[in-house]
């Protein structure tokens, strides 16, 4: 199996568990919209950044360092310098997680009170804290699975989290409405930590049982000898040994000296910058949650009309938005590994040929996507969630996906090369572009104004990812094929559904039954375009 046979399998995979996760969330967030309101799914994604914070103190940069060093060890057939770095990946996470939980469990109250500003998120947080270590363990062998090039398990870790969140919300829902009480918001802080330890606890029972391949059938199965370009071949010697040629034998027998110490050392040396980054967008992400309701007051909502607009735009909208990075983020993940293996043994053949098919992968999703936000999004914030609020604001951020998508993958990359630093720096003054947008155009323009801090971070990201991206490696995107096809196709899709919807008044209205035909017509003009466009770059 070649390396581009392998991100596809790979990616499909991913892509597939994510899909089926975020459509069970689909419904598991319209059960909530309409059980809890919200007002209640505002409150509890008030305390999601403090959350986040917490798993970027814990584990952090910790699953790319695991997934990283694991790839480039498998890559150099050594397989007990990998089990090195998960354990000591999970040793570090394991004592920052017990830590930071203990600290948000007695001091939750001040956190809910002083930098949430809402004191219905104290309970919240005290029921999260117990999740931290299982999602810490979650992560980190996640990480492990994705170095070891092994996808179906994290694949599945993803679904079984996900199945077991909302059994045991509805479960906890069914509970509380037979003995006579109202379901609150605490259910959704229950069933994440149901999820989280179901999860963890999948991936520790395949760890222990799942044994270790050996490293010539680790690599053809898994398309690290992509014969494609002679120039990127590396030697198999007789004793099972895969090494690019030219290696000695003193540093592999270096590798095999390797202390625990020095793997936390290493880890801790790669994760550092990565968590300190994610600790600081956290930060700012928790100061935007408790800041964007207040800025809205200030343009003239009361605190509930506040609440109800920041739950529709985290509840609804970017869900939605986001529901086709389980594609960019699965072929992302797939790209680290692949890149950091592809950088260890100076494969630029194979990491040219990655990036570029992973830019046309993304900027075509992010197109489509966008064109189809653009033509139902109104009729789709109608008909998932019975919010014509929620409809405008698709319609208003449907210009996000196209940079959305390509910074997930752009940014995978760039952590395969080792440029963590760069990535954070920009992340940062991303973030701090949207943070801005909140202080000094949402009094103004409301909502809005928001919404133009977004675009604008996410444009400067994936500028300055990009030009990152060309300084540090070797990689062509030709213009047409990249960029003028994605735009014929959605044109030719868009002008067919529009000239159609005129001459057929049927299809103006709106219904789920109308929206799936108008969804297929929309499809069939572009498939029907696509064929021209596949068999002209197949020549």
């Amino acid at each position: 199996m070649t390396q581009k046979q392998f991100l596809l399998k790979g990616t499909f995979l991913l892509t597939a568990a994510g899909a089926a996760a975020r459509i069970l969330g689909f419904f598991y967030r319209i059960f909530l919209s309409r059980t809890i309101g919200a007002e209640g799914i505002g409150i509890f994604h008030l305390t999601m950044p403090v959350y986040a914070f917490c798993m970027a103190a814990a584990s952090g940069g910790i699953q790319t360092a695991i997934s990283r060093y694991c790839a480039e060890d498998f890559a150099r057939n050594d397989k007990k310098g990998a089990d090195r770095v998960l354990f000591a990946g999970l040793l570090v996470s394991l004592v920052l997680s017990a830590l930071t939980a203990a600290l948000v469990y007695w001091k939750s109250g001040w956190i809910a009170e002083v930098f949430l500003a809402e004191k219905r998120c104290a309970v919240l947080l005290r029921i999260l804290s117990f999740s931290l270590p299982f999602s810490v363990m979650h992560t980190c062998l996640g990480g492990y699975f994705i170095g070891r090039k092994q996808i179906r398990i994290p694949s599945l870790a993803q679904i079984i989290e996900q199945l077991f969140r909302i059994g045991s919300v509805l479960a906890f829902c069914r509970i509380m409405t037979t003995a006579g009480q109202t379901p609150t918001v605490s259910v959704m802080a229950l069933g994440q930590a149901v999820g989280e330890f179901c999860s963890a606890a999948y991936c520790t029972v395949c760890c222990v049982l799942l044994p270790h391949r050996g490293a010539d059938s680790y690599r053809h199965a898994e398309g690290l000898c992509d014969t494609d370009n002679p120039d990127d071949a590396v030697s198999v010697s007789p004793d099972r040994s895969i090494r690019k040629t030219g290696t000695s034998k003193k540093s592999a027998w270096n590798q095999k000296k390797r202390s625990l110490l020095s793997e936390c050392r290493k880890i801790i040396a790669v994760s550092a910058p990565l968590s300190a980054n994610r600790m600081l967008i956290c930060v700012l992400q928790g100061i935007e949650a408790a800041l964007l309701p207040q800025q809205l007051m200030r343009s003239g909502l009361d605190s509930s009309g506040a609440l109800s607009v920041y739950g529709t735009l985290t509840g609804m909208t970017m869900p939605l938005l986001l529901f086709p990075t389980a594609i960019t983020g699965a072929l992302g993940t797939l790209l680290l590994p692949a890149v950091s293996e592809a950088r260890v043994l100076d494969q630029k053949h194979r990491l040219s040929k990655t990036i570029e098919i992973s830019f046309r992968v993304s900027l075509l999703l992010g197109i489509l996507c966008f064109n189809v936000f653009c033509l139902f999004g109104k009729d789709l914030g109608s008909l998932l969630f019975r919010s014509p609020l929620a409809g405008r604001f698709i319609l208003n951020l449907a210009w996000l996906c196209p940079f959305l998508y390509l910074n997930t993958t752009l940014v995978s990359v760039l952590h395969g090369l080792g440029k963590t630093f760069a990535v954070s720096l920009q992340n940062s003054i991303g973030f701090a572009v949207r943070l801005a947008a909140v202080v000094l155009l949402v009094p103004s323009q409301g909502i809005d104004g928001y919404f133009l801090g977004l675009f604008a971070s996410q444009l400067l990201i994936f500028t300055a990812t990009l030009i990152t991206l060309h300084r540090n490696a070797p990689f062509r995107l030709p213009f047409f094929s990249v960029f003028g096809q994605p735009l014929i196709l959605c044109t030719a899709g868009t002008c067919g559904l529009l000239f159609l919807q005129k001459m057929l008044p049927a299809l103006q209205g709106c219904s789920w039954g109308t929206l799936v035909l108008r969804g297929g017509i929309y499809l069939g003009f572009f498939a029907v375009f696509m064929l021209p466009c596949i068999n002209s770059s197949k020549r």
